[in-house]
């Protein structure tokens, strides 16, 4: 999954009004050109790996607050979460199974 992918992707689901979708994709992107900045300034290009990076830290992101939600007891914004990373875990390769 490459930068380019995912900037169709957005436009697709805007078309298609999927708020929820569309909002995953602006934040991951957001955070794709916040990693680009950190790592060599406006010129750089993230790659195919830098890109699966930054959603690997997206999921765990989620993860991690869908965790503190269920045990602050705050349900409806861990539902939310969830839906986040089931969008986000689509972006990644499949998983090689032992």
């Amino acid at each position: 999954m490459n930068k380019q992918k995912l900037q169709e992707e957005l436009k697709q689901s805007m078309l298609s009004k999927d708020e929820l979708k569309t909002s995953v994709l602006r934040l991951l992107l957001s955070a794709i050109n916040y990693y680009e900045i950190q790592k060599g300034g406006a010129g750089y290009q993230a790659s195919e790996e830098d890109v699966l990076s930054v959603i690997q830290s997206q999921i765990k992101q989620r993860k991690d607050s869908i965790e503190q939600f269920k045990n602050a007891g705050r349900q409806e914004l861990a539902d939310k979460e969830t839906k986040e990373l089931e969008i986000l875990q689509t972006y990644l390769p499949e998983q090689i199974s032992e």
